[in-house]
């Protein structure tokens, strides 16, 4: 680092005041001194008291004794370090006579580093064995390994420090289930006080078993149906092989809702058969399709090995679309907070505004609106009441009114909800006597909260969405994406400014600098902020061109 200070003479005590400064140094740090300032001189300047001098003099300076005051026109400019010699060090003075000149010094130094490192990170391993490495040391210098566990999450923990022994160290004890990859650091030392020379490290050797890789064939998968409907079944097959050193001792299907994440499993399965090595398998189910919040959507299958790490996990998953179809009736009823549309169980917000939309073409005239009924927490809404109102056509504001918009009826209804579950309740009959309701649990949390986060597609190729849903009472001041690369530097920082419940974000796959990402592993994370700072976990995406 470099510290800066300005001394000027003006009283009998500034010189010791260098003197104080003088005396912080060691032989560490470079002394540059520089006078070359003009001060009036009618108060009188005072001149560097003799234990100054002696003490600059330490430095390796020589010249100092001819500058008569510090701040007059004499300049005097200087580099060096304590304990230096006369030949060390840079130095230059010029007296003021009859003009005034200018003192410059330079010095070239090459600084050596006393500590140097060397990683290594390996894995992904089914076992883990031991590491040896050959060395040369010499007087003063040595080479010391700490062993760093990753795991699933790409957190690294400090396992073993300062390892010296450099023959077969014994590192079978490390579970490769919690710590499938290890970072070794080899670190290069030198005491500066016994030698200057460096180790030299000349062969690094990790003995461990590899794992094993599930890969499923695509050109064989196959499915019943592409379209279907919430609660039919589809059938799936297809073969998968062992693409690792070692055998799995057996595996895990799971399949996911759009996104291969925990709260959008569909279905497990647990295969337990051996497979080993360069073999193949071959797997036959079904799964009843769930509700999907669009009809264009995907399932994602994934085949990994049961209880064995693998080094690769993009290439366990199989996407498909498929899309969705309901059943039509009489009149559809759709609700929608701030704008987007929800089901029951969605999270708003504390004050939200309710559009209801029926969709029917028999809907024709504005007579037929005496036949909507709204109930909130069970109780009828009636038009006009405290700050619970919804609108139908009438001699209303315009805002208020039932409006009929491309062949859809919209009402509107500012609700006061209250923290906790909200039962929402619409019922509705049509001009020709058939009715329809819908029922909606939505919850307003007195929390912020970040719900279900996750990209889709993933593994992307050049862009993705990022979908979450996000619960409290009131939205957050700033809401930012920030991704990484898998050793933590940011890449990219997406700043949105989103609403309460569902959100999908759309990222066009380039960094801060506007360029696209290369293929690999990223990480990313979602930051709200308001009174109080909420994160989600870290998670992984893949990038595959």
């Amino acid at each position: 680092f470099v510290q800066h200070k300005v001394f000027k003479m003006r009283s009998s005590t500034s010189s010791d005041s260098v003197l104080a400064f003088l005396n912080t140094f060691d032989s560490t740090h470079y002394l540059m001194g520089l006078n070359s300032s003009y001060v009036d001189d009618s108060n009188g300047h005072f001149l560097l008291n003799q234990n100054t001098l002696n003490k600059i003099h330490q430095f390796g300076c020589t010249k100092i004794d001819t500058v008569r005051k510090f701040g007059w026109y004499d300049t005097w400019s200087f580099i060096g370090y304590l304990g230096a010699t006369p030949a060390q060090v840079s130095e230059s003075v010029h007296r003021f006579i009859n003009s005034w000149t200018e003192s410059t010094s330079s010095l070239t130094k090459t600084f050596s580093y006393p500590l140097g490192t060397v990683t290594y990170l390996c894995g992904t391993a089914n076992s883990w064995k031991d590491f040896s490495w050959q060395q040369v040391i010499l007087p003063g210098s040595v080479i010391k390994f700490d062993v760093y566990g990753i795991d699933k999450n790409s957190q690294q923990n400090l396992l073993y420090s300062d390892v010296t022994t450099n023959s077969h160290t014994d590192i079978s004890s490390i579970n490769s289930k919690q710590y499938p990859n290890l970072n070794l650091v080899g670190k290069l030392l030198i005491d500066t006080l016994s030698g200057l020379s460096s180790p030299s490290l000349k062969t690094f050797k990790l003995d461990y078993t590899p794992s094993v890789e599930i890969v499923p064939d695509l050109s064989t998968f196959w499915q019943s149906d592409t379209s279907s409907s919430p609660g039919r079944e589809i059938k799936i097959r297809f073969s998968y092989s062992n693409a690792g050193e070692v055998s799995a001792n057996g595996m895990i299907l799971r399949i996911y809702q759009n996104s291969a994440t925990p709260n959008f499993i569909i279905k497990t399965d647990t295969i337990n058969k051996v497979l080993k090595p360069d073999s193949t398998l071959f797997y036959e189910g079904k799964f009843t399709v769930p509700y999907f919040r669009t009809a264009n959507s995907k399932f994602i299958v994934e085949i990994s090995a049961k209880s064995q790490p693998e080094q690769y996990i993009f290439n366990n998953y199989i996407y498909r679309d498929i899309k969705i179809s309901y059943p039509k009736t009489v009149s559809a009823i759709e609700l929608y907070s701030d704008g987007a549309l929800v089901k029951s169980g969605d999270y708003v917000g504390l004050k939200p505004e309710f559009k209801i939309q029926i969709n029917n073409e028999n809907v024709t005239s504005g007579n037929d609106v005496q036949s909507i009924e709204l109930l909130l927490n069970d109780k009828v809404v009636r038009n006009g009441s405290n700050s619970d109102k919804y609108s139908k056509s009438g001699n209303y504001k315009k805002e208020e009114r039932f409006v009929k918009d491309n062949d859809e009826n919209e009402l509107t209804y500012h609700p006061a909800l209250i923290a906790g579950n909200n039962r929402v309740m619409i019922r509705y009959t049509s001009k020709s006597g058939n009715s329809d309701s819908a029922e909606y649990d939505l919850i307003v949390s007195d929390q912020m909260l970040v719900k279900d986060f996750y990209n889709f597609p993933n593994p992307m190729r050049t862009e993705t969405d990022f979908i979450f849903n996000l619960a409290g009472l009131e939205k957050p001041e700033t809401c930012k994406i920030r991704i990484y690369s898998i050793n933590g530097r940011l890449i990219k920082e997406i700043r949105l400014t989103p609403q309460i419940g569902f959100n999908k974000v759309h990222w066009d796959g380039k960094d801060n600098d506007g360029d696209f990402i290369a293929n690999g592993t990223y990480l990313y994370k979602l930051v709200a902020e308001d009174n109080s700072q909420t994160e989600t976990s870290v998670q992984k995406l893949v990038v595959l061109k």
